[in-house]
């Protein structure tokens, strides 16, 4: 994880800011290559605070599209695990 003095080094509000800043250039909800190419943020940033890539996008208010029925099927599964607890959203996964 991205830990600096016990805290994270990019907020969850600046993660999601660039999701809405990729959408915003590229016309349509970013994908994990077009983060891979072009984000100063690493996915991997990404997938340590989210879990699967779909979780930060929801998060950010857009409706995640999955490449197949095995992907969607994941995060559904996923989701299902996920807490919200004092408006802090926890995984159970972890």
């Amino acid at each position: 994880m991205d830990w600096r003095a016990g805290q994270y080094r990019y907020s969850n509000l600046v993660l999601l800011a660039e999701l809405h800043l990729f959408e915003d250039q590229l016309g349509r909800v970013p994908t994990s290559t077009d983060l891979k190419g072009h984000s100063k943020i690493s996915l991997g940033v990404y997938r340590d605070r989210f879990g699967s890539y779909p979780r930060p996008l929801e998060a950010a208010g857009f409706e995640p599209e999955f490449v197949s029925a095995q992907e969607k099927a994941r995060y559904l599964r996923e989701y299902e695990e996920l807490v919200y607890l004092d408006g802090f959203l926890y995984s159970l996964l972890a």
